[in-house]
């Protein structure tokens, strides 16, 4: 909760983000009180993270319990920063289990109140001032791996200083639109303060007039990898897409194909982005086309459009990698619209889908990947002898069979079978809606 001299959630942000999420589920949440007050890296208050719930079946399937971040700030851009299903939010309960792995390690909780951190948003930290001095920051959903010390080497468990620069300032440059984008979101739920709350969520959710022109997709039964240190994130991504087409690969066995160490694990560099299109080219036996793309704005169409077509995309920036499988969009009248994509992360204990505003995004790299299509010729059905025609039956035929585009969808092979060049294995022609 934040103090009493501090800013808290309002009203109307409160409002907008429950119609937001009304739009993306499909279905009115609970989002509960007071919630716990998250803080950027630099200590300001940053948003309210609280716990959501939602009737099943939704638009995310039959998940009903997780979390929203709801803030106050203007610059943001949209009351909803973020929602996830699948992980369940108790403040109580993760304060608890991070003290166990401090107590564990050795180290003393001091008496002062500990603060939760969006120290790489959308993840969060709890953050321990410690007696024998100094702080140390463990992620919220997996305590026992620390993300950031005062110096505490002396607990045994892997120390990284890698936090984030402050979220605030990272969108100083967007500051202007995205107050415009929030006020439009808030002046929207203060149009229906007055009706009663069903019928006030009802109306900002789905306006008549603009309800046509809301977008959404999302790929179903998308299979989950959690990543199995702290560093394989793009190894487990790679793992999830090829999944998806059907090849099956130790994580490991990916890692190395990206030149990262087994018995040392390493991270990708960013300068070594391109591994990523060559590993996927290679474990598929070239099955699969690769394209490695900027992430700006002028994406945003390239990535519906190979949703829609249930085609997932990996995402890398920030120091972390995750699997864009949705979007979302919904126009806000006079300004832009609310943007947002949904993600798996496999930095995750398990698997949950989690919606971004894109506003919010700090990618830097996308990964389409794609089955190609080849030509197949249709031939031409040969007229029946036997029928009437004024030359012979030749007009009767109809014209010749036009090249037909036919998806390739390969079949399962071994891992151990796949080679790591030459030409593609053998596969089925059949139509495809991934490919």
């Amino acid at each position: 909760m934040p103090k009493k001299n501090e800013p808290s959630l309002t009203q109307d942000a409160r409002r907008a983000a429950i119609a937001e999420l009304t739009r993306q589920l499909g279905k009115p949440p609970h989002l509960g009180k007071p919630g716990t007050l998250v803080r950027d890296v630099d200590g300001k208050p940053l948003f309210m993270r609280l716990p959501l719930k939602v009737a099943t079946p939704n638009a995310l399937g039959d998940l009903k319990s997780g979390f929203a971040d709801v803030t106050w700030i203007e610059a943001l851009g949209s009351p909803l920063l973020t929602f996830s299903l699948g992980f369940d939010w108790d403040e109580k309960q993760i304060i608890a289990a991070a003290e166990k792995v401090v107590d564990k390690a050795g180290g003393k909780v001091s008496s002062d109140v500990p603060q939760f951190v969006a120290y790489h948003f959308p993840h969060v930290g709890v953050r321990f001032t410690l007696q024998e001095g100094g702080t140390i920051l463990l992620d919220a959903a997996r305590p026992e791996d620390p993300i950031a010390t005062g110096g505490l080497d002396h607990l045994g468990v892997r120390i990284a200083s890698d936090l984030s620069a402050p979220l605030l300032s990272s969108l100083e440059g967007i500051s202007k639109p995205n107050t415009e984008l929030f006020r439009a979101q808030v002046g929207a739920s203060q149009k229906s303060a007055g009706q009663p709350a069903a019928a006030a969520v009802a109306a900002i959710a789905q306006p008549a007039e603009e309800k046509s022109k809301e977008a959404r997709s999302i790929i179903d039964d998308f299979p989950f990898r959690k990543q199995l240190n702290e560093v394989w994130c793009v190894p487990a991504c790679i793992q999830m897409m090829l999944a998806y087409y059907h090849y099956d690969y130790r994580q490991a066995d990916i890692a190395k194909q990206l030149g990262l160490g087994t018995d040392r694990p390493e991270e990708l560099d960013a300068t070594r982005a391109f591994e990523v299109v060559r590993a996927i080219k290679l474990l598929s036996s070239n099955a699969l086309d690769v394209e490695m793309n900027i992430f700006f704005g002028s994406l945003w169409d390239r990535i519906k459009k190979e949703i829609c077509k249930k085609r997932p995309a990996v995402l890398l920036g920030g120091g972390h990698a995750r699997v864009i499988i949705g979007y979302s969009e919904m126009p806000n009248p006079g300004t832009f619209p609310t943007r947002s994509l949904l993600f798996v992360d496999p930095d995750r204990p398990y698997s949950y889908v989690q919606a971004i505003s894109i506003n919010l995004l700090n990618f830097d790299l996308v990964f389409f990947a794609r089955l190609p299509k080849v030509k197949v010729a249709v031939a031409a059905p040969q007229p029946d002898a036997g029928a009437e025609s004024g030359l012979d039956g030749r007009d009767a035929a109809p014209p010749p069979g036009k090249p037909e585009e036919v998806p390739l969808v390969m079949t399962p092979i071994p891992p151990d079978k796949v080679p790591l060049a030459g030409p593609p294995p053998p596969a089925l022609v059949r139509n495809e809606a991934r490919a």
